[in-house]
């Protein structure tokens, strides 16, 4: 009597829920888009009509505003034993790099800005190293965290103004 009831209960949700789509509504009045040298920036007030297309290799999505998302972390070893962060990200000033590691002997760090170039390095002294981000322009870095030439953790770093 009980699956009976189950049974019927989920079949009442499946056909009555089922033709049933919510979805985000917005209308637009006004938005933009600039494009720098590394950065793009959208903004919208609302949108109207929702399309996706595919030409090749470049996808175009209009509608709906594609928000900020952030891949902060690219490569990790896992199960290392202790926890390796960098914050705050993005970072205006200091960047710090913060290691929960007793023994910080052979630990380095390299930051490279997204091309490749070198920018900084130095040596991990401390649980908590802060890094001066304040000299440079607003943009995406890459830091490396290595023991010796072993690379443990890298981070992709957002610099704001």
């Amino acid at each position: 009597m009980k699956t009976k009831k189950l049974k019927t209960l989920l079949l009442l949700l499946i056909i009555g829920g089922g033709g049933v789509t919510y979805a985000q509504e917005v209308v637009s009045t006004a938005g933009g888009h600039d494009v720098g040298d590394i950065v793009q920036v959208s903004w919208t007030i609302g949108e109207p009509v929702i399309e996706t297309g595919l030409n090749g290799q470049y996808y175009l999505t209009q509608g709906m505003h594609q928000g900020d998302m952030t891949i902060n972390t690219i490569a990790e070893i896992q199960d290392l034993g202790f926890n390796i962060n960098a914050y705050p990200n993005p970072v205006v000033n200091e960047l710090k790099l913060n290691i929960d590691k007793f023994d910080l002997r052979g630990l380095n760090y390299v930051l490279f800005y997204e091309n490749g170039q070198l920018l900084d390095k130095g040596e991990v002294l401390q649980k908590e190293t802060i890094i001066q981000m304040a000299k440079y322009r607003p943009s995406t870095y890459i830091l490396r965290v290595k023991s010796g030439d072993y690379e443990l953790k890298s981070f992709k770093i957002i610099k704001r103004e």
